[in-house]
């Protein structure tokens, strides 16, 4: 066996044993940032959520009855459903606040002009509609009188009072007899508790 032969067979050998040793470094090194990074998504995401953001997620316009896409009357009140359609949020809420100062105190007035209030960033004047809403229909308990708590606990999140929406949610849930399976409120609940624990 000639040395020189030797030198070189156990300086190849040696040279595969450090490329093994770096794939395996590599392979290690990134199953590790994974896991790490893995970590990191499940325990800083949740607290990344905040309760304007938990709004954001589960708020929806609303979306009023089919036969109301165009202004059938001279009505004020069908001309600001109208305007709420088609986007015109501060022509609608004048129109709301116009029938409201003619001194007739209607719930489903009220409850749009929450709406434009909303869309118009007002949320602390969209809450007090909606209050208005409620109390107007202080002994039906209707799916309007529901939904208005909905979006107030929306406000309450947007404002960043977290226990004021729950509250909201709760009466909402307590509610017998209306339909609420179009608001996840066992979701939002559930969401807002977990806010609340971190």
């Amino acid at each position: 066996r000639d040395p020189e032969t030797v030198a070189a067979v156990k300086r190849m050998h040696q040279n595969m044993l450090n490329r093994r040793r770096d794939i395996r470094r590599r392979i290690f090194g990134s199953v590790a940032a994974a896991i790490l990074i893995g970590i990191a998504i499940v325990f800083l995401l949740p607290s990344m959520t905040t309760p304007q953001k938990l709004s954001e997620k589960y708020y929806k316009p609303y979306m009023f009855i089919p036969d109301m896409n165009l202004p059938e009357t001279n009505s004020s009140y069908y001309k600001a459903i109208y305007a709420y359609k088609v986007f015109e949020y501060s022509a609608s809420a004048q129109l709301c606040r116009e029938i409201i100062a003619s001194g007739t105190p209607d719930a489903e007035v009220h409850f749009l002009y929450g709406l434009n209030l909303m869309e118009l960033d007002s949320t602390e004047s969209a809450v007090k509609q909606f209050t208005a809403t409620n109390s107007l229909l202080s002994d039906k308990k209707e799916n309007l009188d529901v939904t208005a708590q909905w979006y107030s606990a929306l406000c309450w999140l947007s404002m960043g009072k977290s226990d004021a929406a729950l509250e909201e949610l709760e009466m909402v849930r307590g509610i017998e007899n209306v339909d609420i399976k179009e608001f996840d409120v066992e979701g939002l609940i559930g969401r807002i508790r977990g806010l609340r624990r971190k």
